[in-house]
């Protein structure tokens, strides 16, 4: 098993696919289940904590975008509603809604 982190869909692809043909030559079932094992763990490693919650490369910037998104959502929707203050919640929105809309845009901007 090689220790360099794929960079592209087709480079995952074709290590999977190259240990799918290892593993297809393995007969014991407990070591075959071993190998799944290390791999999942060596994926796992390769990814490290922020790749648990925000996915791996390709998908990490989308994930990371959105959760800014509906955090700044929440900040203004949380202004605006339990704030009296008329400016606070004025102030809030011209403040971050210029950011809102630019994570949006980038979110719908990246899915078409």
């Amino acid at each position: 098993m090689s220790n360099h982190v794929p960079s592209t869909l087709e480079d995952k692809v074709r290590e999977l696919e190259a240990a799918q043909k290892a593993l297809a030559k393995v007969d014991d079932k407990r070591l075959r289940e071993k190998i799944l094992d290390v791999q999942a763990r060596g994926e796992a490693r390769a990814q490290g904590w922020l790749g648990h919650v925000f996915g791996d490369r390709s998908h990490a910037p989308i994930y990371i975008a959105g959760v800014i998104a509906l955090g700044m959502a929440a900040i203004i929707i949380c202004v605006v509603l339990l704030r009296s203050d008329q400016l606070l919640a004025t102030e809030t929105i011209q403040i971050l809604g210029p950011f809102l809309t630019l994570a949006l845009g980038y979110l719908f901007g990246k899915v078409t």
